[in-house]
């Protein structure tokens, strides 16, 4: 069985099959590359890329990376992604020199340069779905962090509201606050929204929140004076 090409493996490929190499410019210094004209540059680039660049499938991480064990190759292709307004970085490793770019963006714009164009509408539809999936979870998580954050909100006004009918007694509170606890007893999963509609007459959320949170504060009270705080 073929072992399946990596995406590095795949967009050299797509280079090859498309460059010209026909009377292909071979510079011997700085000078020469400067004289390129902007197809020659494009095709001096290719061929830099598929001798010493890689490219990480934009499914795991973005990173795009040229290594270079001489001072001209790494002066030819900061020259070159330069003029295509790309600016990579340069690290060492070893003794080599790695210049790399990690802005999806430029990989784009990179591959559109190189001709590409399958593994470029690949990679923006790999990020297409990342930026969706990325947008899901954000929602998820803040709709759960809400959910939890309403459910403790709810226990702890359920066990105010108890403690007060057994160590207060609801005929001590104002008729609207009796009638609160109540009805938050009956109906302990019940938004506030909710609750506000089950009122006679019916209030809205922040009224039902209001009257809460003045039950919370006098179950705090009675807690205190009782020594049970």
């Amino acid at each position: 069985m073929s072992k399946e090409k990596t995406f590095s493996q795949i967009v050299k490929d797509e280079i090859k099959a498309r460059l010209n190499k026909k009377n292909k410019p071979v510079p011997k210094d700085m000078e020469a590359v400067l004289k390129l004209n902007e197809k020659e540059k494009r095709n001096l680039i290719c061929e830099m890329f598929i001798e010493k660049g890689s490219i990480t499938d934009p499914e795991k991480s973005y990173h795009l990376e040229f290594v270079c064990d001489n001072k001209f190759d790494v002066e030819k292709i900061v020259y070159l992604l330069h003029e295509f307004e790309i600016s990579p970085k340069i690290i060492s490793r070893g003794k080599n020199s790695v210049l790399y770019v990690k802005d999806s963006s430029a990989i784009v714009e990179f591959l559109g340069i190189v001709g590409a164009s399958v593994s470029l509408m690949n990679m923006e539809n790999s990020r297409i779905l990342k930026e969706v999936r990325g947008s899901i979870n954000r929602r998820v998580n803040c709709e759960t962090a809400n959910i939890a954050k309403t459910a403790n909100a709810a226990s702890r006004q359920i066990k105010d509201i108890e403690y007060l009918r057994d160590n207060y007694g609801f005929d001590k509170l104002e008729d609207k606050l009796s009638e609160m606890a109540n009805v938050r007893l009956q109906n302990p999963d019940v938004s506030l929204s909710d609750l506000g509609k089950l009122l006679d007459p019916p209030i809205g959320k922040s009224g039902v929140n209001h009257r809460l949170r003045k039950l919370c504060a006098i179950a705090d009270d009675v807690r205190v004076k009782k020594g049970d705080a």
